[in-house]
């Protein structure tokens, strides 16, 4: 099996504790790994750390090139005022940014924008990303597009979350405390 993330040494400390030391494993396509510890030992820096959401004080961590990668933090954050929809298309994936793009031109029915946005989703397939959204958002069991997030309870927050992950269509998933809330 092909290697898709290979961790080498990789050490983190924070003043005089040291969290992990030499830390060194990889993870094969198809694999399903868990981290199973006490509360306080690192899981969540760890997982940070591969999602290049925090740094580390040495060795390495290489992905196989190409790679997408998935994250569903611990706690998920959206800013205030956004709807499921909003929430799920507000990522750095360049198909989403251009459905995200379009739907505002929509709401300011700036014709020019959208003539020209229409041409590029075509191009770009992008209508199959809107009702990709809505069918893994009801698959998860949210079916109010247009509710605001600072609305929804901690499982349903969760699991916008966990859409705005797999819209993306990610080959390596990190999933950090999945079944909080």
């Amino acid at each position: 099996m092909a290697s898709c993330l290979q961790i080498e040494g990789l050490t983190k400390s924070f003043g005089d504790l040291v969290l992990f030391e030499n830390l060194s494993f990889g993870i094969d396509e198809g694999e399903r790994i868990g981290l199973i510890a006490p509360n306080g030992t690192g899981k969540t820096t760890l997982l940070n750390i591969i999602a290049g959401k925090e740094g580390y004080d040495s060795g390495r961590i290489v992905f196989r090139r190409d790679l997408r990668v998935g994250y569903l933090p611990q706690e998920p954050r959206f800013p205030s005022g956004l709807t499921v929809l909003e929430v799920c298309l507000a990522s750095d994936n360049p198909v989403l940014k251009l459905i995200s793009d379009y739907e505002k031109a929509v709401l300011r029915n700036d014709m020019p924008a959208m003539e020209m946005l229409i041409s590029r989703m075509d191009s770009e397939r992008a209508w199959d990303y809107d009702s990709k959204i809505k069918q893994i958002l009801s698959q998860l069991k949210i079916t109010d597009f247009d509710q605001q997030v600072d609305q929804l309870s901690g499982g349903q927050l969760k699991r916008v979350a966990l859409a705005n992950v797999l819209i993306t269509e990610p080959e390596l998933l990190i999933l950090d405390e999945p079944t909080n809330h």
